[in-house]
């Protein structure tokens, strides 16, 4: 059900750091020495396409949301009713309407609206 893949999904959650740190094991690139062990902030500052206004450097006028880090992060919210789902989450609401009404839960459909955030432009 789609509620223990939300508890599996929260568990897994915190162990991602944990593994990431065990494998880091690339500290030489190309016969170069790096100042990081893992490639994590290198590809998540590659694929972030968050405009000026996004990141909250300018006022917003174009744009809908200040995005606080880039898609390609760790996650923003829980998906199970834990007490750890208390973080605030910008989230598109017409998205969210649309899954409410379709019968999706309240978390699952924040969850899915805020990965949506970007896409409204």
């Amino acid at each position: 059900t789609s509620d223990y893949a939300g508890q599996v999904y929260d568990q897994l959650t915190p162990l991602c750091p944990i593994m990431l740190a065990l494998s880091a094991a690339s500290p030489i690139y190309r016969g170069y020495l790096a100042d990081l062990d893992t490639r994590w902030r290198v590809i998540s500052q590659s694929v972030d396409d968050r405009t000026r206004e996004e990141r909250g450097l300018e006022t917003l006028k174009k744009d809908k949301f200040v995005i606080n880090k880039s898609r390609y992060d760790s996650v923003d919210s829980y998906l199970s009713a834990s007490i750890c789902s208390d973080i605030k989450l910008v989230y598109d609401k017409d998205i969210y309407h649309q899954l409410r009404e379709g019968g999706v839960d309240d978390l699952l459909a924040k969850h899915i609206a805020h990965m949506f955030i970007s896409e409204s432009r």
